[in-house]
C-alpha cells in the first residue's frame, strides 16, 4: 500500500507548477504530525494508539489529499510544450 501511495505522491508532486509547490509543502508539513504521532505511539509500545493514530491520519490524507492531486493547468501545459 506504501509502494502505490508513494507512486501516486511522486506522480502529483511531478505535476506541480511552482505556486502549487507551495500548498503541497504545507500539506506535508501538516501530514508529518500525523507521522510524528503514529511513531510516538510505536515508541510508547502502544499497539492500539499507534493503530488509531494511523487510521487517523489516513482519514486525514484521504480529506486533504484530493486539494492537492489536481494538476494544475500551468504544470500541465509547461508539460505539452516540453513534447
Amino acid at each position: 500500500m506504501l509502494k502505490a501511495v508513494c507512486n501516486h505522491y511522486s506522480e502529483v508532486l511531478e505535476s506541480l507548477d511552482r505556486a502549487a509547490q507551495d500548498v503541497e509543502a504545507a500539506f506535508r508539513a501538516r501530514q508529518q504530525g500525523g507521522h510524528d504521532e503514529i511513531l510516538r505511539m510505536i515508541e510508547a509500545h502502544d499497539p492500539q494508539r499507534a493503530a488509531d493514530a494511523l487510521r487517523a491520519h489516513l482519514r486525514a490524507l484521504q480529506a486533504e489529499f484530493p486539494s492537492i492531486i489536481e494538476p494544475s493547468s500551468t504544470a500541465h501545459n509547461e508539460r505539452e510544450v516540453a513534447q
